[in-house]
């Protein structure tokens, strides 16, 4: 099941696209929230970590694009480059002249006025095959289980062996931390990122980026609630990262 946010200041779009979504296509996409401003989409991206936003192109003050710019650089949603975005307006000429930009993000742009009820359909089994492509080239096998590199929050030490925690969740992995990290110091590869993913604060501990909720002079704050204190070796690169 796909998750999504819609982000409109229009509340007659924002009930038009939950009517559409709820009414035609609830077995294969849930609509986590509706924000009608900048402040709420962003604490609702922060909180829900959906599959997809729906993203008015002409929100006051900040347009969508801008939004999509500013959550990065300002660390609000530092993993959005794991969410997919579609970027629609319902002005013909802001379409055309947005349509073939170059993006960073995983972006689509949409023309909403010619949208119909069927290319909604599309559009959900176009995210679909977005997301399943991407998870079933980001994975781990820690025992006998793969999971998606992007649900992993962190790997931590537990001599002689590593519990690896998904979604909440401890799992026991039969290697010691070293084999974690030789695999995230390798260059990323389609079939192994782990270095995009991944960072080692010690010799004890690695998190996953997607999950820092915020940084304070050596101290990251995981999504979870969990502190977890930089090495004075690795403070320096996290600090390059964060900033970047």
């Amino acid at each position: 099941m796909i998750t999504c946010i819609i982000i409109d200041d229009n509340p007659a779009v924002c009930d038009t696209l939950q009517l559409i979504l709820g009414e035609f296509y609830s077995k294969r996409i849930t609509v986590l929230a509706i924000a009608e401003s900048i402040e709420v989409g962003e604490a609702a991206i922060i909180d829900l970590r959906p599959d997809i936003i729906f993203l008015d192109a002409h929100l006051p003050n900040v347009g969508g694009s801008a939004l999509i710019s500013r959550m990065y650089r300002n660390h609000i949603y530092k993993g959005i480059e794991t969410i997919k975005i579609f970027l629609y307006t319902a002005k013909t000429e802001v379409y055309e002249s947005i349509k073939d930009s170059e993006w960073r993000y995983p972006v689509r742009i949409l023309n909403k006025g010619i949208q119909t009820i069927e290319n909604f359909g599309e559009l959900i089994e176009e995210a679909q095959l977005w997301i399943d492509t991407e998870r079933a080239t980001k994975t781990l096998r820690i025992g006998s289980e793969v999971f998606y590199v992007g649900d992993i929050e962190y790997f931590e030490t537990d001599s002689p062996n590593v519990n690896v925690f998904v979604n909440g969740h401890a799992h026991r992995a039969g290697y010691p931390l070293a084999h974690f990290k030789k695999m995230i110091t390798d260059q990323p590869t389609s079939a192994m990122p782990l270095p995009q993913y991944f960072f080692f604060a010690t010799n004890d501990y690695i998190f996953n980026r997607t999950f820092v909720e915020s940084y304070s002079q050596d101290t990251v704050m995981l999504k979870n609630g969990r502190p977890t204190v930089l090495s004075r070796i690795q403070r320096p690169a996290f600090e390059t990262w964060w900033r970047g």
